[in-house]
C-alpha cells in the first residue's frame, strides 16, 4: 500500500512536471515569438526615422537654398533701385535745369 501511494504520488510529480514543461515551453515560444515582433518592429521604426531623417535634411538642404536665392534676389532688387533713384536724381536735376533754362530764354525774349 505503502509503494502505490509512493508511486501515485511520483505519477503525479511527473505529470504536474511535464504539465510545467508544456506550461513554460509555451511561454518560450510566446516570449521568442514576442521578442521577434518587437525586433521587426524596431527595424521599421529605425528605417522610418533614417527615412524621415533624409527628408529632414533635403528640405533643410533646399530651404537654405531657397533662403539665399532670395538673399540674392533682395540684394539685386536693392542695387537696382539705387541705380534707378540715381537715375531719376539726375533726370529731375536735368529737368530743374533745362527748366530754368527755358524760363531764362523766355524771359529773355520778351525783354
Amino acid at each position: 500500500s505503502s509503494f502505490t501511494t509512493s508511486a501515485h504520488e511520483e505519477s503525479e510529480t511527473l505529470r504536474q512536471d511535464a504539465e510545467l514543461e508544456e506550461k513554460l515551453s509555451s511561454f518560450t515560444t510566446s516570449a521568442h515569438e514576442e521578442s521577434e515582433t518587437l525586433r521587426q518592429d524596431a527595424e521599421a521604426s529605425r528605417s522610418r526615422v533614417s527615412e524621415l531623417e533624409e527628408k529632414l535634411s533635403s528640405f533643410t538642404t533646399s530651404a537654405h537654398e531657397e533662403s539665399e536665392t532670395l538673399r540674392q534676389d533682395a540684394e539685386a532688387s536693392r542695387s537696382r533701385v539705387s541705380e534707378l533713384e540715381e537715375k531719376l536724381s539726375s533726370f529731375t536735376t536735368s529737368a530743374h535745369e533745362e527748366s530754368e533754362t527755358l524760363r531764362q530764354d523766355a524771359e529773355a525774349s520778351r525783354s
